[in-house]
């Protein structure tokens, strides 16, 4: 499928993503109004590095198999390159290392397999991608030992997720001085976390739950880390508790309310700004709370780019006044959510809600019953009582009265 103003007689004026010479050559310049078709299958072919002057490459969304051809790396002037979402299998082009302008490269969501592709001296690798801010590369079959990008001073995100990445971090991956973000949750990295003393100083999160950490050296660094289900959150007396769970806003222990918000257009990519966050905390709050929900707070966590489209954030409510829910309460607030009465900040766009089960019910206590029963027994009886004295009274005056007529 191609865009439709490619069916225009003129080239030059009205093609999307053409751009001409001296009204002789055609210089394709972007590839990136064909993502999000599902209808576009087969493979990229090596042609693709003859495309020299490609500045965008995004093909995101699509049924794309096969390799990425090497011929990738010979496009030099390529600064966006976005291939996730697809079916591309394979190893990851060590040629894309020669991309000298290479400012966005995200692969996620792919069935790559093989190691992360490292320089040597004799071959290139994505450690030579000095201009790379987001490397995204989650969710796919990797299997790789810890990477070493120690080059890439311009990284700011750096997502691995669910790739399968093995061994102890490297104190020297923290020490990049533009580093803001980093994401290795649900992989196999193991040993010991040290972010060392020349941690970069705008690094914001390290989220490497669902690992194999054993221990964590506790440096400088009071932004957020999060180790939840490792080793080392699993022993006990560790001093580590605020690095493992995610705590209430306002310190209470209760049975919360969970589940998830996708947002489905948010126009930023940061992850760790915490003050949007806030905004939508207090947004959710005040409006549960206008609608006479008993809630006391809401917690927001872990947000992560979903297929690096979508904005994942966990959502926690907590109880007003005592440790949990009853039924009635859940099925208001899972309908307020649902049904799209709250509108978030404007930043976030639409949202779905996708709320987990929740089995904690408060059991509706039922000792006023009772006592209303008990007192409604004592007046039944109390009445009962004084009916049967006053009939035993006129059963009295009767029999009186026939025995003076006797």
């Amino acid at each position: 499928m191609t865009p439709p103003s490619w069916k225009a007689s003129d080239h030059c004026s009205n093609w999307e993503g053409i751009e001409c010479t001296d009204s002789c050559y055609l210089h394709l310049i972007g590839l990136g109004f064909l993502s999000y078709n599902k209808d576009l299958t087969g493979v990229l072919p090596p042609l693709i590095g003859n495309l020299k002057k490609l500045t965008n490459l995004i093909l995101a969304g699509c049924s794309f198999t096969g390799t990425i051809p090497d011929t990738i790396g010979s496009l030099e002037q390529l600064v966006f390159l976005s291939l996730n979402s697809n079916k591309f299998s394979g190893g990851i082009s060590a040629s894309i290392g020669n991309l000298p302008k290479l400012y966005w490269l995200d692969m996620a969501h792919n069935n790559l397999r093989g190691p992360i592709p490292v320089s040597n001296g004799s071959t290139s690798g994505l450690d030579m991608m000095l201009h790379t801010k987001p490397l995204y590369l989650s969710n796919n079959n990797l299997s790789s030992p810890v990477l070493n990008i120690t080059g890439m001073n311009n990284l700011a995100y750096l997502m691995m997720e669910s790739v399968k990445l093995k061994g102890e971090l490297l104190v020297d991956l923290f020490s990049l001085s533009s580093l803001q973000t980093v994401v290795l949750k649900n992989n196999q990295a193991d040993g010991t976390l040290d972010i060392g003393t020349t941690y970069s100083n705008q690094l914001q999160l390290i989220d490497l739950s669902y690992n194999y950490t054993t221990e964590y050296k506790k440096g400088p660094c009071n932004d957020t880390i999060i180790l939840e289900n490792n080793p080392v959150c699993l022993e006990t007396e560790t001093g580590l508790e605020s690095y493992c769970t995610i705590s209430s806003p306002n310190c209470r222990c209760a049975y919360t309310y969970k589940g998830i918000l996708e947002f489905r257009a948010p126009s930023f990519s940061d992850l760790v700004n915490k003050s949007i966050y806030k905004e939508l905390e207090n947004k959710l709050l005040t409006s549960l709370r206008s609608h006479q929900l008993l809630v006391d707070s809401v917690a927001l966590s872990n947000p992560n780019y979903k297929d690096s489209i979508y904005l994942d954030l966990s959502l926690e409510v907590f109880p007003y006044g005592r440790d949990r829910f009853n039924l009635t309460e859940i099925s208001e607030i899972r309908f307020w959510l649902s049904s799209r009465t709250f509108k978030p900040p404007k930043s976030f766009g639409p949202f779905v809600f996708h709320g987990d089960e929740y089995e904690d019910y408060e059991v509706i206590s039922t000792e006023p019953e009772k006592s209303y029963s008990s007192i409604g027994i004592i007046i039944g009886a109390a009445v009962g009582g004084s009916v049967l004295v006053l009939l035993l009274l006129l059963a009295g005056v009767y029999a009186f009265r026939q025995k003076r007529r006797a």
